[in-house]
């Protein structure tokens, strides 16, 4: 978990640079053709980015919550509630990073490279309640008997 703790660190300062990125390719000079094709190269990579970013933290979190899920059975039952804590929070992790995803989504023109994207995500929700949700009955169950 601290090694998942660290790698979150390091995507919310990816997730704060590619933000600026984009907002930095959104004010380049577009007079000339030449600029307006590097802006629009610029925007498009920069929204590739603050979608990349938030997808990975999706998966970090899918992460987080299997090693939760792996040991639920098995952890000291005077940490559990702690245990079932952290899938709730990986869980909603990803749904925040969802919510990036699906904003960035909106400006991308790449219709392929968009149902790409929102298909990925749809998996990982889905793999991501799935597991929190086999994680959180083994929890409770735990803390009920």
């Amino acid at each position: 978990m601290n090694r998942l703790n660290e790698e979150c660190r390091e995507l919310f300062d990816g997730d704060i640079a590619s933000f600026n990125n984009y907002m930095s390719a959104l004010k380049l000079p577009k007079e000339t053709e030449a600029e307006k094709l590097a802006r629009k190269q610029a925007i498009y990579e920069a929204a590739i980015n603050a979608i990349e970013v938030p997808v990975q933290l999706m998966e970090v979190c899918r992460t987080g919550i299997e090693c939760a899920y792996s040991i639920a059975e098995s952890s000291n039952k005077n940490v559990i509630s702690d245990l079932g804590i952290s899938a709730i929070l990986f869980e909603a992790a990803a749904q925040s990073a969802l919510l990036t995803v699906e904003i960035n989504l909106a400006s991308l023109k790449d219709l392929e490279l968009k149902q790409q994207y929102a298909d990925k995500v749809s998996t990982l929700m889905q793999q991501i309640s799935d597991l929190k949700n086999k994680a959180s009955r083994i929890i409770q169950d735990r803390i009920e008997g």
